[in-house]
Formats: structure tokens, C-alpha cells, sequence
């Protein structure tokens, strides 16, 4: 995603039309070294669907020992969203077996 609101916009609402009920981000959702324009918007999005996230190396800065310039310059619902993910995200009941994210 990183940070681009518009994209992540258009593709909840393609998904939502299709029937997705959750989401799964795989990673550099948020991006410290990208045009942070877009980066509360996107954390507004995910806030607002039910919404479960494995950390990309861009991410890794917002998730764990946040740096005290990026706590006073994001809004804190990035730091709301960003906590719910994590490491590794298993699946046990595909019919496939278990899926690692």
C-alpha cells in the first residue's frame, strides 16, 4: 500500500463488492520513507474494516520500538492499527492446510 490512500480506497470498495468480509496486509501498508500524505487515511481504512496485518520492513518502524520522531509525527491511529500486527499470521482452517502469511 505505501500510504496511498486512493489505491487502498478503490480497493476496498471492488472488494467489498465482491463479498470480502476481512482483509489480510502482507506488509508495507505504511511506508516512513514514502510521501506520508496519504498515511492517516490508510490507517483510517484499515481501522474501519475488520483487518489483520503481518509487518513489511517498511512497517517494522511503526511496530516495535516506534522512534519518538515518528510518535510525534504520525497520527495516533497508525500506532492503533499497526499494533494489531504482526510477525506471522497462521490459518488453520483452509482446506488446504495451514497458510503462513
Amino acid at each position: 500500500i505505501h500510504n496511498d490512500a486512493k489505491q487502498l480506497r478503490r480497493a476496498i470498495e471492488i472488494l467489498l463488492q465482491s463479498g470480502v468480509e476481512q482483509f489480510v496486509t502482507i506488509g508495507d501498508s505504511f511506508d516512513p520513507l514514502a510521501d506520508p500524505e496519504g498515511i492517516s487515511e490508510v490507517a483510517e481504512l484499515l481501522m474501519a474494516h475488520p483487518t489483520q496485518g503481518v509487518w513489511g520492513n517498511h512497517d517494522f518502524a511503526f511496530c516495535v520500538d516506534t522512534p519518538a520522531q515518528y510518535t510525534e509525527r504520525y497520527t495516533p491511529k497508525l500506532f492503533q492499527v499497526t499494533r494489531l500486527f504482526t510477525p506471522v499470521i497462521e490459518r488453520h482452517y483452509h482446506p488446504l492446510g495451514t497458510i503462513r502469511f
